[in-house]
């Protein structure tokens, strides 16, 4: 399975699409990366596309905000990585990387997985988020198995909740865990 048939399954508004490339540059250039963990990004990324971006005008789903949430927008991005034993570490990386709420789908050789994080507002900081809970999907092939087909039709748009972004992103997230957790299931 690829990034792209994972987005055709999921069926994301048209209005969102963005479809613009990231440059690795712009990631390790502005998050404060550690010597290793740019090295990551610039040897194990090969390519870091930004595919949509849901908030009200794109989605029609409300904002949420108090005092530790503020989701606003979602991002929807895509990497393909070279490497795919560092899936977990690529996935961190971007995930603390950018302060929105992100459904990352990282792709390596014909196999994709799903990151996601719940995050909350920087104290300290506002401009920058702190990543609560981060599930990332072990490698899924294809939708050879009724329990990826069930998995993977659990996230399509219309399966979620509309009633704010903060819940549309953790009703996806907890799909993800669900997923991790059903590992050793034969069904989701």
């Amino acid at each position: 399975m690829t990034i792209q048939e994972a987005l055709e399954i999921i069926k994301f508004p048209k209005e969102g699409k963005v479809d613009k490339k990231i440059f690795k540059k712009a990631i390790y250039e502005k998050a404060g990366l550690s010597r290793n963990q740019i090295e990551i990004v610039k040897n194990e990324i090969n390519d870091i596309r930004w595919h949509y971006v849901l908030k009200p005008e794109t989605i029609n789903i409300p904002i949420f905000k108090n005092e530790a949430y503020e989701y606003e927008e979602i991002q929807i991005i895509g990497v393909i990585i070279r490497d795919g034993n560092k899936k977990d570490t690529v996935a961190g990386i971007i995930q603390k990387c950018i302060p929105y709420p992100v459904v990352l789908i990282l792709e390596q050789d014909g196999q994709i997985a799903f990151s996601l994080a719940a995050k909350r507002i920087n104290k300290a900081d506002i401009s920058k988020s702190v990543v609560d809970e981060e599930y990332i999907t072990n490698w899924i092939p294809s939708i050879k198995t009724s329990k990826i087909k069930a998995f993977m039709d659990s996230l399509r748009l219309k399966n979620l909740s509309y009633s704010n972004l903060f819940e549309f992103y953790r009703d996806f997230l907890y799909r993800a865990k669900f997923f991790c957790a059903c590992e050793y299931k034969d069904n989701y």
